[in-house]
């Protein structure tokens, strides 16, 4: 797939949900990070179709590549609902592209481009999550209305931990999730349990099968508590996720922070790629092959958070 390697979803260490009957509070979102625009959880059952009337002005309004948005259950009218108008508001912003191509290029070179592809480069105008993702089939469903769109799989009960390798190595999925709240409950356990700590585990795992990006971890649902958000992000980079969800600005800033290699980090790591090929010792700990992937990735990722 083409769209799918120019979205911010499969890179981003943070996802900021935002309720889409507010257009102007996912604008607010994406000041911060990019934004999950939300016709789930965030929207009430009376309120869903004029959540979904605002799809249209804000995907025209946001840059292609920044926004999410996350529908609903696919296997209800509702979440069919969602993914009918997803796919008219992506036949107007590709039939839009194509047109404005063609004007601005069909003089001089007799050629369109294709929609979507900005400097050569192929930008999906949106993602779509998929709440409660199950199956390979689940996920084709939607794919099939929405081509070339790239799809984030919430893992949000126990069927879906079952199938998390079926989930991370469908192609249009780009990126798992983990939703630890709604998956306790389908579980009956606490959020903290050892069930959490196994689906959190195959999470990690099943993206790594499938070639994914590390995946983003629930949200910390206290958002007035920073440190327990440190915590959780904290928590979260330990296990093996590229990030977290967020339910407020706040959150995505700590996250962020939370994710930065410290100096200490960084020092030790040049100290350990300084150390000639084979096997050497840096403040008495033995130095081979994994430990020096390991230094190189924490150099990356301080380079990349300086640029």
């Amino acid at each position: 797939m083409t769209s799918t390697e120019q979205h911010e979803i499969l890179s981003t260490r943070t996802a900021l949900f935002a309720p889409l009957t507010r257009p102007d509070r996912v604008h607010k979102a994406l000041a911060a990070s990019p934004a999950i625009a939300d016709l789930e959880d965030a929207v009430g059952p009376d309120d869903k179709d004029s959540a979904r009337d605002n799809l249209a002005d804000l995907i025209g309004d946001v840059t292609p590549g920044r926004l999410t948005v996350r529908i609903n259950d696919i296997a209800t009218e509702v979440g069919q609902a969602d993914v009918a108008e997803l796919a008219r508001c992506l036949e107007a912003t590709r039939g839009s592209a194509g047109s404005k191509a063609e004007g601005e290029l069909g003089q001089t070179t007799g050629e369109t481009p294709p929609a979507g592809r900005e400097n050569g480069t192929s930008i999906a105008p949106f993602a779509v999550m998929i709440p409660k993702a199950e199956s390979a089939g689940q996920v084709m469903k939607v794919a099939e209305q929405l081509p070339d769109i790239p799809i984030v799989a919430l893992v949000e009960t126990a069927r879906g931990v079952a199938n998390t390798t079926e989930l991370a190595t469908c192609t249009p999925v780009v990126r798992l999730t983990l939703g630890a709240l709604d998956l306790a409950v389908d579980l009956g356990c606490e959020p903290q349990g050892a069930a959490i700590s196994l689906a959190r585990a195959n999470v990690v795992l099943s993206s790594r099968l499938g070639n994914l990006p590390a995946p983003l971890d629930s949200p910390e649902p206290d958002v007035r508590n920073a440190e327990a958000t440190e915590g959780a992000a904290q928590r979260a980079m330990t296990d093996g996720f590229g990030g977290m969800l967020c339910l407020h600005p706040t959150q995505a800033q700590i996250i962020a922070k939370a994710y930065l290699p410290s100096e200490a980090d960084v020092e030790w790591a040049k100290e350990v790629l300084a150390v000639a090929d084979g096997v050497g010792t840096v403040g008495g700990q033995m130095v081979d092959r994994p430990v020096k992937l390991r230094a190189e990735r924490i150099l990356k990722d301080a380079e990349q958070a300086a640029s």
